[in-house]
């Protein structure tokens, strides 16, 4: 019977009316909202509204957090709510922005559509995030952001990549190729990790690729690629010194946050945790927990 109901609620009219209805009843008794984000996700196209009047688009089918997510919160609150805001006012003035890890495209997207005039790069590695990349660029009509299903790392050449399947109330979390370090990490903090499954991928530095599209003025950088950051600035140093960019950098471990002090320090960069409450000057880089407050913003003076 329980596999009947979960069935018949993404069965699309029946999703539809009942996700619509739910909604509706939730905006007048906020308490049940999370109840039914939960047990009624809504699957096909949702979107909502940015700030400059355009629309996010994400497709899901119950197989994903964030369409759903997107669907019952809103563009301002269902992802990373503390940086996402942040972000698209840094990328609604940045003539490059590039996002390294951009998984299935959500702050690509955000940039695409805060600066249409702009040029947003989404690079990521995993076929089947790449996949559902590529379709999120094309619902949403950015043809301002470019797709490369490429690994930056600090070397050109093929790579090894890990990713990994961990669950805990089923969520998932991709591992670095510091896979022993991140395991313990991952393990630490109460998830289980299922397998590490080793692929190789194309590999490039952002020197070299912004050298080899001959990217005159790179603004904006978002990092997330699961404990590696280290690696990425690595292989831009060339870029930090010429183009300055702000930075926008998930950091998940202390180590983690050591090695970017470490690289971006001699450049001149400042940093500020993301909260709920904005951007926090920090003395160190450092994160506090999984998934609590996770991005840190780096920039330099002029």
């Amino acid at each position: 019977m329980r596999t009947l109901l979960k069935r018949l609620r993404t069965y699309p009219p029946v999703n539809r009316a009942a996700t619509t209805s739910a909604r509706a009843v939730a905006r007048v008794v906020p308490a049940l909202a999370s109840g039914a984000e939960r047990h009624l996700p809504r699957t096909g196209i949702v979107g909502d509204v940015l700030p400059n009047g355009r629309r996010l688009v994400l497709e899901g089918a119950g197989d994903e957090p964030w369409s759903n997510a997107l669907y019952w919160r809103g563009w301002d609150r269902f992802y990373e709510p503390e940086t996402v805001g942040v972000f698209f006012e840094l990328a609604s003035t940045a003539r490059v922005t590039l996002d390294v890890g951009a998984n299935v495209g959500i702050f690509s997207l955000l940039a695409g559509h805060a600066n249409p005039a702009g040029r947003v790069v989404a690079f990521e590695p995993d076929p089947r995030a790449f996949r559902r990349l590529v379709r999120h660029v094309e619902l949403n009509d950015v043809a301002n952001v470019s797709c490369q299903m490429i690994a930056v790392s600090d070397t050109d050449g093929d790579v090894t990549l890990y990713s990994g399947a961990a669950t805990r109330a089923e969520d998932a979390v991709a591992l670095s190729a510091q896979t022993s370090r991140m395991r313990a990490h991952v393990e630490a903090e109460g998830w289980r990790v299922e397998r590490v499954d080793e692929m190789r991928a194309t590999g490039v530095t952002l020197d070299a690729f912004v050298a080899a599209h001959r990217l005159d003025s790179v603004d904006l950088v978002k990092i997330d690629v699961e404990g590696a950051e280290a690696q990425v600035l690595a292989g831009m140093s060339d870029t930090l010194r010429r183009h300055r960019p702000t930075l926008v950098c998930e950091v998940l471990t202390a180590d983690a946050g050591k090695g970017l002090e470490e690289v971006l320090e001699p450049y001149g960069y400042r940093w500020s945790q993301l909260t709920w409450a904005g951007p926090v000057p920090r003395d160190h880089v450092r994160p506090v927990g999984v998934g609590v407050w996770p991005n840190y913003l780096f920039t330099r003076p002029a």
